[in-house]
């Protein structure tokens, strides 16, 4: 199942869990999240992209300390980009 980050604290603790959390480049999720904004008609100025980027890099700070935490979740972390670039030197 793919779901945001986010949703992963709301899931019930008396299951077992295996994620497979994909990292991107910080600047290639604010892009695309800067897209889906302005398809929205909300324009955003570059100090609030700024903003956005410190908050969700807190935010990803904050749910992978909170991943370590958690004894029922098994996390794979994968680098979205390397993936992409060569699947074959990961998966291989």
């Amino acid at each position: 199942v793919k779901m945001v980050y986010r949703l992963l604290y709301d899931l019930p603790q008396d299951r077992n869990y295996r994620v497979l959390f994909m990292r991107r480049k910080l600047d290639e999720v604010l892009a695309s999240q800067k897209i889906m904004l302005e398809r929205k008609g909300v324009a955003t100025s570059e100090e609030e992209q700024e903003q956005i980027a410190r908050l969700l890099t807190l935010e990803i700070e904050k749910i992978i300390s909170w991943l370590a935490a958690q004894p029922n979740f098994d996390v794979l972390y994968v680098d979205y980009n390397e993936l992409m670039d060569s699947p074959e030197r990961l998966l291989g």
